[in-house]
């Protein structure tokens, strides 16, 4: 039995043996395993919403987005015109009416349009997983040299619960495709590739035309101007793909001559948070007036224009695996700021940006919470923002309630500023690394 000296000594080692356990827990080890068992719950967690997404989707609406997918093939393997629909409902402007991607979106479709709606939208669903699934062994195998396991497990995470990839399986969207094809090109691009990145970034083009914007990092040296084999793949890939393409189908010069236009016009509507859609809304509260509206587009482009040349000013000089993942990382953040639509669907790509950034940035410093006060931002979902502007009768705003509005319905775009302002950091510092050396 034991006497009053191990019992003392029990009691005093009870809060010892705590404050060591809690030691352990801060150990890096400890926080490693900690972050890979977390990675493995939201995983699971993952796969469970898929499971009960896949088995009732045989109940659902296919309105939004499989419906205009499969209406597009089925007009295609009818010889009919998939753009019918959008052309007819919106006239000379813009409207989210119909099928409005490029016409080899609608090629793929073709097969899915021979089944039932719901048995192509169920091989669809399947595929747009496997699909996100190659996009994260992809980004993985780009970064992973870079990153330590518990880092990885942490983006893993962020990937896992990120609100617009669930937007994206919820509307039978598009972009666990260009997910993988993107980072595809960023493997491509951060391994010195060019004309292989080149090449797919122009088939990213012409699935969704946005991806051009990433072009500029394509044209960055004098090695670049001399032997431009990354815009050569661009050229090449976007130029045969487009031939093939209009030899199967005559949607394909109607696509460029009508409905490109079309789409080059923002929208003020709340689903677009793109800053051409923030600057449509700031001209819908001031005036309806013509010159207004005339002033407001010529902003809207000048602003476009400057975000991107800054990108590329800041990408110079720049040619490191790690440098050229950032580089990539701030052409593709800039791309959803400065879109003339953007859903919040479409920010699924910021994950790639989130994952291409995070070998550049120490935590604690400027670049590193950039990115991490984004990341909510970028989460926010348009009910939350609805339910705000309710919430505080600003929804329709007249003179100083403007700005409130604009500020909260611009949460999503204050996440990809951010972001694209981390990605700028982590270039900066770069360019300062390198300085030195290149004065001598």
């Amino acid at each position: 039995m034991p006497g009053p000296e191990s019992s003392a000594s029990t009691s005093r080692g009870s809060p010892m043996r705590r404050a060591f356990g809690l030691r352990l827990f801060f150990q890096p080890r400890s926080r490693e395993r900690l972050f890979i068992f977390a990675a493995a719950i939201s995983v699971l967690g993952f796969a469970v919403r898929a499971a009960i997404q896949l088995a009732g989707l045989g109940q659902a609406s296919l309105q939004y987005d499989y419906k205009p997918y499969f209406d597009a093939g089925l007009a295609l393997n009818q010889g009919a015109d998939p753009y019918a629909a959008f052309l007819n409902a919106c006239g000379p402007t813009w409207c989210h009416v119909g099928y409005i991607y490029p016409p080899l979106f609608a090629e793929l479709f073709r097969p899915l349009a021979m089944l039932p709606p719901h048995q192509g939208a169920l091989a669809w669903l399947l595929l747009t997983y496997s699909l996100f699934a190659a996009a994260v062994v992809v980004v993985d195998g780009t970064v992973r040299a870079w990153l330590s396991p518990a880092t990885r497990a942490l983006l893993l995470i962020a990937a896992m619960v990120f609100l617009p990839v669930y937007k994206n399986f919820y509307f039978l969207q598009v972009g666990s495709l260009m997910m993988l094809v993107l980072a595809a090109a960023a493997w491509a691009f951060t391994r010195r590739r060019d004309a292989a990145a080149g090449a797919v970034l122009g088939l990213a083009t012409v699935l969704r035309v946005t991806p051009i914007l990433q072009a500029p990092m394509l044209l960055r040296s004098r090695h670049d101007l001399r032997r431009p084999a990354g815009v050569a793949g661009l050229v090449v890939a976007v130029v045969l793909i487009m031939a093939a393409l209009a030899a199967l189908t005559s949607s394909t010069l109607e696509y460029v001559s009508t409905v490109l236009p079309r789409l080059g016009q923002s929208t003020a509507t709340l689903d677009n948070i793109s800053l051409p859609g923030l600057v449509a809304r700031v001209g819908a509260d001031l005036s309806a007036g013509a010159p207004n509206a005339t002033v407001l587009k010529v902003v809207s482009v000048a602003l476009q224009l400057a975000l991107l040349g800054l990108t590329w000013l800041f990408s110079l000089g720049l040619e490191g695996s790690r440098q050229r993942a950032v580089v990539f990382a701030a052409f593709l953040a800039v791309t959803p700021i400065i879109s003339s639509i953007t859903w919040d669907h479409h920010l699924v790509t910021e994950l790639l940006v989130l994952a291409l950034l995070a070998p550049s940035v120490r935590p604690g410093t400027g670049p590193f919470w950039l990115a991490v006060v984004s990341y909510p931002l970028l989460w926010v979902p348009r009910g939350v923002t609805d339910g705000m502007v309710s919430a505080l009768g600003l929804s329709f705003p007249e003179g100083p309630a403007t700005l409130p509005f604009l500020v909260i319905t611009g949460l999503n775009l204050a996440g990809m500023f951010l972001l694209w302002l981390a990605c700028l950091g982590a270039l900066c510092g770069y360019r300062r690394a390198v300085a030195p050396v290149s004065t001598r």
